[in-house]
């Protein structure tokens, strides 16, 4: 009997535009990007051009696909890593003499700036069409979210607003 597994990726992003910076605020989204979305799409383009579909599992609720849409988180994304490479760089000064510090900073600056260059030049600056575009190849199945998580973090008018879940529903059938 042959055996079958199944990945699935799936997250829960409030909406965080212009709601403040960190810890709770826009950095959260942004750290999400850098740190999971963006590593994430390098490898499976990674493994695509080596001849290889892993066939996972992704799914995207509509609050996440709405903000990474946005051409304001875009921006505002932009200098969330235009930042980090800055801070880098004045940490590689500051380290001189200290080699293990220095190898570390280094190495995040490296990263920083591989993943600032692959937003822009690899991605154009659109994460969600990466994504149906991996879709297309074959490499990921996009999963549509189902019930209370396909409208954000509780469906509460307050907290994330009545025309603001209008337009994510529509930015996530736009591209899922």
């Amino acid at each position: 009997m042959p055996a079958y597994f199944a990945l699935m990726l799936h997250s829960h992003m409030p909406y965080c535009r212009k709601s403040g910076v960190w810890p709770a605020g826009e950095e959260w989204l942004f750290e999400a990007m850098n740190e999971t979305y963006i590593p994430l799409l390098l490898m499976l383009r990674r493994l695509l051009y080596s001849g290889i579909r892993p066939q996972i599992m992704i799914g995207v609720v509509p609050v996440l696909a709405e903000q990474l849409a946005d051409p304001y988180m875009k921006d505002r994304f932009s200098e969330y890593m235009e930042g980090l490479i800055w801070r880098a760089r004045q940490d590689l000064e500051r380290f001189q003499g200290h080699d293990a510090q220095q190898r570390t900073t280094a190495y995040w600056l490296g990263l920083y700036e591989e993943h600032h260059r692959a937003f822009y030049q690899d991605f154009h600056r659109d994460i969600l069409g990466t994504l149906r575009w991996l879709r297309d190849e074959g490499v990921v199945e996009l999963a549509r979210p189902n019930g209370p998580s396909a409208w954000g973090l509780s469906a509460r008018p307050w907290t994330i607003g009545w025309p603001r879940r209008g337009s994510s529903i529509s930015s996530w059938r736009t591209w899922a």
